[in-house]
């Protein structure tokens, strides 16, 4: 479809997203207060990361295998520093090899200082310290250095050294959480451990909102006329379409063959149902609500206040069914579309052990 391949970058950011985002629920570091609104709060994070020996290790490797080149600081040659050398944000400064590591920090989308990196390069330079790489950080990577002020010598000296990092992970971004993805399967402190999954996760929390902003910021620019907008519309009409004309399919698929039940019909445009197994004082039958993503199977008794009787009877099949508290019903659910074939043999698996039990 030509709508769906002129948005595809759009789709499969927002996809990508929302399969690794999950409610932030407990976390320590939004508990303590709204400080991790603010750049320094992440700074003196990183910096107590980097104090962590796997994660310290696991930043070269991964820095290393990101540049091509390799890169190691001796973990205890190295001091990690806030806001010294020129107030430079974070400072990996191995003092045996006279060699750094600058992390300027704008996950909170702070604006650069006038000639800032340049000006954090000089402020080491001139003390004999060479600057390997300027990593620039933002939560989505989605951010680059102002050098509208930079001289030629600033962008000589500069420019090449600086690496765009993501604070989540994203592809063909270096990111915090690859790192402490990475690092994590090495560490054996289990304080550490939770620190680096309770801060990952918050930066996930960040990062999902920065992300939708971005999807709906590229997915806003290419809506240039109303023939765009329409074929959007469109599109969303026919995804809503899309549950009503699954369930018309599985009525159109059974309408020969209900038996042992005495009819297959839909109700409110949703749900197909098979009805009408009349055995002693009990009405049996099957429902299956067609959802966005997803088919709910239930089998009842319409006549009865509890799930019992409809428990006493489908326990003699081979039917899989389950109780939900609180429900007269028993349930089997289905993914759609992956398991769409499933559900059309558990049907027909489901009214013939059904009809063989009525005998």
């Amino acid at each position: 479809m030509d709508v769906l391949s002129k948005y595809k970058a759009q789709i499969i950011e927002a996809q990508t997203r929302q399969r690794k985002h999950a409610e932030l629920g407990f976390n320590f570091f939004t508990s303590i207060s709204d400080l991790y609104y603010r750049e320094n709060f992440h700074s003196d994070i990183i910096k107590t990361l980097l104090s962590i020996h796997e994660f310290f290790d696991t930043f070269f490797e991964e820095l290393s295998k990101y540049l091509g080149l390799y890169i190691k600081f001796d973990f205890d040659s190295t001091v990690v520093e806030r806001e010294r050398h020129g107030r430079i944000d974070i400072s990996i400064i191995d003092y045996n090899k006279r060699q750094a590591i600058i992390i300027e920090n704008k996950i909170n989308d702070a604006i650069d200082m006038k000639r800032q990196l340049p000006r954090y390069f000089d402020s080491l330079n001139n003390k004999g310290i060479e600057v390997v790489n300027i990593l620039y950080l933002s939560i989505s990577g989605n951010k680059n250095p102002s050098i509208a002020d930079w001289n030629f010598v600033d962008k000589a000296n500069v420019e090449n050294k600086i690496t765009i990092m993501s604070g989540i992970e994203r592809a063909s971004f270096f990111s915090i959480e690859s790192i402490i993805n990475k690092s994590i399967i090495n560490t054996i402190n289990i304080n550490h451990i939770v620190f680096q999954k309770q801060y990952k996760n918050l930066l996930n929390t960040l990062g999902a909102q920065e992300i939708n902003h971005y999807v709906m910021d590229e997915l806003y620019s290419k809506i240039k006329s109303k023939n765009d907008l329409d074929e959007l519309l469109t599109l969303k009409r026919l995804i809503g379409e899309l549950p009503k004309y699954r369930a018309v399919k599985i009525r159109e698929y059974f309408k020969n063959d209900s038996n042992p039940f005495a009819e297959v019909q839909i109700w409110k445009e949703y749900t197909t149902f098979f009805n009408k197994l009349i055995i002693n004082e009990s009405n049996f039958a099957i429902d299956i609500d067609c959802y966005e993503t997803y088919y709910d199977v239930s089998f009842l008794d319409r006549d009865a206040e509890t799930n019992e009787t409809a428990l006493n009877f489908i326990k003699k099949t081979d039917l899989d069914f389950t109780q939900r508290e609180g429900s007269t019903r028993l349930f089997k659910s289905f993914k759609y579309p992956e398991q769409e074939e499933d559900l059309y043999l558990f049907i027909k698996k489901a009214k013939d052990e059904i009809g063989k039990n009525c005998h």
